[in-house]
């Protein structure tokens, strides 16, 4: 069966910073605007309606190929949170299900209907091509090195961030607490989100790349390590209590393990993202975030969480976008704090990673 999800939306979402062709809806041709996205062996079609005349807008995604309709709503779902990371926009609400009897897509065999929750919609695009592409025209280097930079994510990444979201319950929940960060007005709760959401990301990518993390990449050698360091725990068998054996013993298992702050700046290095000091003291600040306490003391407590948050947001989505082979520009809220308040430190916008 051929699907469609018609989702009516009363915010306008932007879709700019996708790569897309040439889309006709009724007597209207834009120029772009339809997202094409293949997903394992199954090609979709993304784009949006605004009905002048009612000023009714309308979110749809298309099968090209037949699934049945609870495969379809896998994929959709994905398709939904993959646009809600990048775009801040996660539409929920009325969600109807066409499925489609002919190659037109003009008529309905039926339509099902589901109501999917409130919608979660910020505006925090991590992406913005138009933005980004007039402030680096402005920059000395532009003709030389930044010229031929896309400004917009292929369809290929897109693809492959909808398959991680499909396919990947951890990586989905990464991205999820992003949306539930953006939308989060709670300043400390905020940044405690985003703090959950990198110890989250990197844990995931730190279990796929033990060998490059671990203090010793030998496992047999660790092995060896490990053994003589028990044996040398029984040697004190009579002077140690029980108690204390089974702590010490633990801790012996565990020693080819990197410490915690370890743990989430070592993804940075795989993926070429560099930290400098400051970046690597906000994000040792994750676990007072992560006990609701504040690392501030000043009088700007209100404006330095805000930056915190911001700097964190822009280091998980770094991490989440290099996951899935993105490269390319990525929005860096923070810098504008810096600008118009004098809060952190002064930063380019837009930054390539």
């Amino acid at each position: 069966m051929k699907i469609k999800l018609v989702i009516p939306i009363t915010l306008d979402i932007d879709l700019s910073p996708f790569q897309s062709t040439s889309l006709k809806v009724g007597n209207s041709t834009l120029f772009h605007g339809l997202i094409e996205v293949t997903i394992g062996t199954h090609d979709f079609h993304i784009f949006k309606h605004h009905n002048s005349d009612t000023d009714e807008r309308f979110l749809f995604i298309e099968s090209l190929g037949n699934l049945d309709l609870d495969e379809f709503k896998k994929y959709s779902d994905a398709v939904i949170l993959a646009l809600g990371f990048t775009t801040g926009k996660l539409f929920l609400e009325e969600y109807y299900y066409m499925v489609l009897n002919n190659e037109e897509y003009l008529n309905a065999e039926f339509v099902s209907y589901e109501y999917k929750g409130e919608s979660i919609c910020s505006n925090s695009s991590i992406l913005d091509p138009f933005g980004f592409t007039n402030y680096i025209q402005r920059l000395p280097n532009y003709e030389s090195e930044l010229k031929h930079i896309n400004p917009q994510m292929s369809t290929l990444v897109l693809s492959l961030l909808i398959s991680q979201l499909l396919k990947n319950k951890v990586f989905a929940r990464s991205c999820s607490l992003v949306v539930e960060g953006n939308n989060c007005h709670h300043k400390l709760l905020k940044a405690g989100i985003y703090s959950i959401a990198i110890e989250t990301i990197t844990q995931l990518i730190y279990e796929e790349n033990e060998q490059k993390v671990n203090p010793i990449p030998d496992q047999a050698l660790a092995k060896e390590v490990r053994k003589k360091l028990q044996n040398c725990l029984m040697t004190f068998d009579d002077l140690i209590s029980t108690y204390g054996k089974t702590i010490l013993s633990a801790k012996i298992q565990d020693i080819n393990k990197p410490t915690n702050l370890k743990k989430l700046t070592k993804p940075f290095e795989i993926y070429g993202i560099k930290l400098d000091a400051h970046s690597l003291e906000i994000l040792g600040h994750r676990n007072k975030f992560l006990h609701s306490l504040s690392p501030t003391n000043s009088n700007q407590d209100d404006l330095e969480l805000i930056y915190i948050a911001l700097k964190l947001r822009f280091m998980l989505n770094s991490l989440i976008l290099k996951y899935i082979g993105y490269s390319g520009h990525l929005v860096n809220n923070s810098a504008w704090l810096s600008k118009d308040y004098s809060v952190g430190e002064l930063d380019h916008p837009f930054k390539l990673i």
